[in-house]
């Protein structure tokens, strides 16, 4: 979501872009918002399950993943 509300976010505010209630405009192009959410979407399925980022984590889980020792309290 935060990725989505970034590019968002730019798109709406560049001086090159024109915003409209579904996306935005850049000369005859038009990049709707609906397109950056699948994008965006499509491209982190991509990388969460047609890559070894999975993998490549838990062998390097200490570098990724860092134990709170409150974590049991809170749960």
């Amino acid at each position: 979501i935060y990725l989505v509300a970034c590019l968002i976010d730019y798109f709406s505010t560049a001086a090159t872009y024109v915003e409209d209630r579904t996306g935005v405009k850049f000369g005859e192009n038009i990049l709707s918002f609906r397109a950056i959410f699948n994008d965006v979407r499509n491209s982190v399925d991509r990388v969460h399950y047609a890559t070894k980022l999975k993998e490549r984590v838990c062998e390097n889980i200490e570098k990724y993943v860092h134990k709170d020792e409150q974590l049991p309290i809170l749960l």
